[in-house]
């Protein structure tokens, strides 16, 4: 007989059994991926063409349509919309359901985002890199909250 469902829901939270695993694979692949791209002229002339193309498209699509401030709405939607619903007490309304399956993958990406912005803080050299170097400050304090 199979055992009986859980009645608790699965939180995805970083303390979770599996996560530590998931979040490293995750890293490991996407810088893996990011290498790839740094050494394979052709891969990255590839990633860099889909990104612009990407880009473009969705700088255009928003331009016909005169989405400017929906898109900075949406921007910031999902933080948004979860204040507002936890200050109505209504909960998560199924965010982490969608959301925290793909949470190491975001881990992932946020820590090799801050990586790449103290790497360009403190290896490009510019008028500005104190100033780089205080806003990368900023945004890692702001990630690590």
């Amino acid at each position: 007989q199979p055992p009986p469902p859980s009645s608790s829901k699965q939180m995805y939270l970083i303390t979770d059994d599996g996560f530590l695993r998931r979040f490293l694979l995750n890293l490991l692949f996407l810088t893996s991926l990011i290498l790839f791209c740094a050494i394979n002229p052709t891969s990255r002339d590839i990633a860099l063409d889909v990104y612009y193309d990407t880009k473009d498209y969705m700088m255009e699509l928003a331009n016909e349509m005169a989405w400017w401030s929906l898109l900075g709405l949406l921007s910031s939607s999902c933080c948004a919309i979860q204040v507002l619903l936890n200050a109505l007490s209504l909960g998560c309304a199924g965010l982490n359901t969608i959301l925290g399956p793909i949470r190491p993958t975001f881990v992932a990406l946020s820590i090799l985002a801050q990586a790449s912005s103290w790497y360009a803080a403190y290896f490009f050299e510019g008028s500005s890199s104190t100033s780089l170097r205080r806003t990368t400050a900023a945004s890692t304090a702001l990630s690590a909250i």
